[in-house]
């Protein structure tokens, strides 16, 4: 039972590739960077980092699929959407660096990603996965939509396929990312 199990949960597709993908934590908060220093310094390792023989991409997640937690989870508002009677409207979410949709393998499904540009000085952006838009957006096309997060709106830029994000056999999740640059 145990071995069919294995062999079953190793054909499951998490929709995305953790192959070739090392895994590090960091905590710069906790080592006294303020913004300014920390969005500096993880420019700086990207770099060091993209220029070591076989590295293909560098980014930088708060959360990961199929890690310890889910992200954590925002009241969202969807200009045009009115939720149903009970209908919970906390959307888990990750701020994530621009390239890790490559380096994770992830597709883009429509619209584009987030690149340097989207910044602290630009304007706020979101990127969502399919199971939001089908929910949020259904017939209507989710690019230039807002989501209203933080009492800040939030423009949508992109769509990325469902992912697996806490266990291999869920059903897919409405989530959302940050470009970590306007968020730290």
């Amino acid at each position: 039972l145990f071995f069919s199990s294995f062999h079953n949960v190793k054909r499951m597709d998490p929709g995305f590739d953790p192959s070739n993908v090392l895994l590090a934590e960091l905590n710069l908060s906790e080592a006294g960077y303020d913004t300014p220093r920390g969005l500096l310094f993880m420019r700086h390792l990207r770099e060091r980092l993209e220029s070591l023989p076989g590295v293909r991409a560098v980014s930088f997640a708060r959360n990961v699929p199929l890690g310890f937690s889910l992200g954590s989870w925002e009241e969202v508002s969807i200009a045009g959407y009115v939720p149903h009677r009970g209908e919970s409207m906390r959307i888990h979410s990750s701020d994530i660096w621009p390239g890790y949709f490559d380096l994770m393998r992830i597709r883009l499904v429509a619209g584009r990603e987030f690149t340097d540009r989207d910044d602290k000085g630009s304007t706020p952006v979101v990127m969502i996965n399919e199971a939001l838009a089908h929910r949020f957006f259904p017939g209507r096309e989710p690019i230039g939509r807002t989501l209203r997060v933080w009492v800040v709106d939030r423009t949508v830029i992109g769509v990325v396929e469902d992912i697996k994000y806490q266990s291999l056999g869920e059903a897919p999740l409405p989530y959302f990312y940050w470009p970590m640059k306007q968020t730290w």
